[in-house]
C-alpha cells in the first residue's frame, strides 16, 4: 500500500521534477532540516510528500524482490535438504577432503 502511495505521488511530478527528485532531493533531503537548495524548488511540497511516502515502504533485500518475502510467522515451505553446514560440507578440513578423495581412488583401483 505504501509503495502504491509513493508511486502515485512520484508520478504526479513532471519528468524534470522526477529527475531532480532521483538525483538530488531523495539523496539530500533530511526531514526537519532546512535546505534552501531543495526548498526553493517549485515542486518542493510534492517531492517532500513523495519522500515521506517512500520512507513508509518496507525495505526488501535482493532475493525478496525476486522471490517475494515471507513474514517471520510464516514457515519456509521450501525444503532445501541441507539442515546444517556439516551436511553441506561433510569434511571438517582440507585434509579430510583430500583423504576422502584419495581413499575413493584407492577403492576404485582395488575393485
Amino acid at each position: 500500500m505504501a509503495e502504491i502511495n509513493y508511486n502515485n505521488l512520484y508520478n504526479q511530478l513532471s519528468p524534470m521534477e522526477q529527475r531532480y527528485y532521483d538525483q538530488q532531493f531523495s539523496k539530500n533531503y533530511v526531514p526537519g532540516q532546512e535546505n534552501i537548495m531543495l526548498s526553493s524548488q517549485p515542486a518542493y511540497e510534492q517531492m517532500k510528500a513523495a519522500y515521506e511516502a517512500e520512507q513508509q515502504i518496507p525495505e526488501t533485500g535482493f532475493f525478496d524482490s525476486l522471490f517475494g518475502s515471507a513474514s517471520a510467522a510464516e514457515p519456509d515451505s521450501i525444503n532445501y535438504g541441507i539442515i546444517n553446514t556439516n551436511q553441506a560440507l561433510p569434511f571438517k578440513s582440507m585434509v579430510d577432503m583430500y583423504g576422502m578423495a584419495n581413499q575413493d581412488l584407492v577403492n576404485q583401483i582395488n575393485t
